[in-house]
């Protein structure tokens, strides 16, 4: 059975700048960090490869940090490694407070 990406938004904390350095801790509150959505497979702490696609900021490759079945809720802030979520990237447009960034997160 092929594994689905699973897709959520999270809203930006604080203004940010065309190609000012970020990264999810910077630019996303805990409570946004903490929305939880359905895991798209099976996923092994250390062992399960995971691509985190955020919108107007960059593309994350990591390894899951968390050991979940399919379809159990998590968030980024379970997903994601704490040296993965401080990873700089670059914002590729101007981003406003309040702003939605739409959040894919896949299998590798």
């Amino acid at each position: 059975m092929e594994e689905k990406p699973e897709s959520l938004e999270l809203v930006v904390n604080k203004d940010v700048k065309e190609g000012e350095e970020v990264n999810i801790e910077s630019i996303f509150s805990y409570r946004e960090q903490r929305k939880e959505f359905e895991l798209f497979g099976d996923v092994k702490r250390w062992r399960t490869k995971i691509k985190a696609d955020i919108s107007k900021i960059g593309i994350l490759e990591t390894t899951a940090d968390i050991t979940k079945k399919k379809g159990e809720k998590t968030c980024i802030r379970g997903l994601l490694s704490y040296p993965a979520r401080k990873e700089g990237l670059i914002a590729s447009e101007d981003l406003k407070k309040g702003d939605a960034l739409l959040i894919t997160i896949e299998p590798l």
